[in-house]
């Protein structure tokens, strides 16, 4: 179970980072330790080779000036801070025969007659030699020899115990320092990298919740503005993105499927009637309004799935420079001759106001005039308006119909909504959907100013990013 656990561990990003820093901090640790070892190392040799230099040359004066009890009397000196009793001190004539021999205390891995035969067979011209001790061969004495004028030797050796002990001393030190700071270092970096990758979890349980069903689970925000912060964010919008595609999709649907069986059940109607029929004409007027239906049926998918991406924040917006003067006049054209076929006049007066938007904005206007007529009785008049007013550009349509009652107000922007007044016209509820999420693309908002008897005004206001333009008027035009 617990082999389990460390190898489920292992595979977690954290982990691995953690691991990874700790790997690194002790491969730099140990090369450290080894460069400060072997400085320490050379240090101390030298130290030793030093005092062992510096002892010769104080054996030497003592012997020239007193012979052997000079020497004697020179060893006991503690100069240098250095006890001469553990010193190797060793004293020949030019014959060979041993005139003075001293060897240290406490070099139990030496056996001083071994050590003497050794000395007794160096070759003369070899001025430093080590002997290895035979029991450790990290243990040694370093020997130094000088040879007198007259032929006479002495050679003065130290033993290296108290230099690898220091260095033994160091190494045991160094571990019993860098063991717990590894396992800080893993502790503490496992605990950064939580903290760190918490984002990560979060949007890791978020979809899982997702997958378990709960869409309107979302990453928690540190509010600490890093990338990780950042990434949690930006996938929240995104799920809330996709939640509003899912959620438009579903009313979409439901809506379609509601609109739908009308034309649907006309249609198989129709299909129905033209094979029962017995003559061709009876068979072609059937098809013919077979194609209306479904005509009306693809136009109600396309505006539906327009709404859809609209309100999804799906809408692309292509840019460019819109004279409003010629953007009303344009729409006014268009359903001129609609208009005079039902009697009603249209009229227009705008500002000279380029505005940077989309050529959606002609499709948002021409529903509301399309409304307009569609709800004027005949003999009444249609007004269109653009002006600007401060920071934006106002576009308004007058009409002159049975108005709008404050029940109505607030619901004719729903989708597939028809007011009392509208159910006895062609339409498919869509319109007014369509205008807003135009508008509401372009930054911008659609009113009504609503009438139960007087007639509306639609007013579309759009924010002008070009600070530039004049500012011309601050209050609509009459009509």
């Amino acid at each position: 179970m617990f082999l389990k656990n460390l190898s489920h561990a292992s595979r977690k990003i954290g982990f691995r980072l953690s691991g990874g820093f700790t790997l690194l901090f002790l491969i730099s640790s140990a090369a450290v330790g080894v460069i400060l070892f072997f400085l320490l190392a050379g240090s101390l040799a030298r130290r030793d080779r030093e005092i062992v230099e510096a002892r010769l040359k104080q054996y030497v004066t003592a012997y020239e000036a007193a012979g052997v009890e000079g020497l004697k009397g020179a060893l006991n000196d503690r100069k240098n801070g250095v006890d001469g009793s553990k010193l190797l001190v060793r004293l020949q004539d030019a014959r060979g025969k041993l005139l003075f021999y001293h060897f240290p205390e406490k070099t139990p891995d030496f056996n001083p007659e071994a050590v003497e035969r050794q000395l007794a067979k160096q070759n003369v011209d070899e001025r430093w030699f080590r002997i290895v001790a035979p029991e450790d061969r990290e243990d040694a004495l370093e020997v130094l020899a000088q040879e007198f004028s007259d032929g006479r030797r002495i050679q003065v050796g130290k033993d290296t115990d108290d230099r690898e002990e220091t260095l033994d001393g160091f190494k045991l030190s160094f571990f019993i320092v860098i063991a717990p700071c590894a396992l800080i270092g893993m502790l503490a970096g496992l605990l950064f990298s939580r903290r760190s990758l918490s984002p990560v979890r979060g949007i890791i349980n978020t979809i899982r919740s997702i997958e378990a069903g709960h869409a309107g689970a979302r990453v928690p925000l540190r509010q600490n503005g890093d990338e990780l912060d950042e990434l949690a964010s930006l996938f929240n919008n995104m799920l809330e993105k996709n939640e509003r595609l899912i959620v438009g999709l579903h009313e979409s649907l439901d809506l379609v499927a509601h609109d739908l069986r009308t034309p649907m059940t006309r249609l198989k109607n129709l299909a129905e009637r033209g094979l029962r029929s017995p003559g061709l004409h009876e068979k072609e007027e059937a098809l013919i309004e077979c194609i209306e239906s479904s005509d009306q049926i693809i136009t109600l998918l396309n505006a539906t799935m327009d709404v859809s991406e609209a309100d999804a924040g799906g809408i692309k917006l292509k840019l460019m420079p819109i004279a409003l003067e010629q953007l009303l006049s344009e729409v006014i054209d268009v359903y001129a001759i609609v208009a005079e076929e039902r009697g009603i006049g249209l009229s227009m007066r705008a500002e000279a106001i380029v505005f940077n938007g989309d050529y959606r904005l002609k499709q948002a206007l021409a529903n509301l005039l399309d409304n307009a007529i569609k709800y004027s009785p005949s003999g009444k008049k249609i007004f269109l308006a653009a002006y600007r007013s401060g920071a934006n550009a106002m576009i308004e349509v007058h009409d002159q119909g049975p108005g709008i009652s404050e029940r109505e107000a607030g619901q004719i922007w729903a989708r597939l909504y028809r007011g009392d007044h509208s159910r006895s016209t062609e339409g498919l509820g869509l319109g007014l959907s369509i205008v807003k999420s135009i508008v509401n693309a372009h930054g911008g908002t659609v009113l009504v100013e609503a009438s139960a008897d007087a007639g509306s005004v639609f007013r579309i206001v759009l924010p002008v990013r070009d600070a530039s333009l004049p500012i011309r008027n601050d209050s609509p035009l009459d009509c």
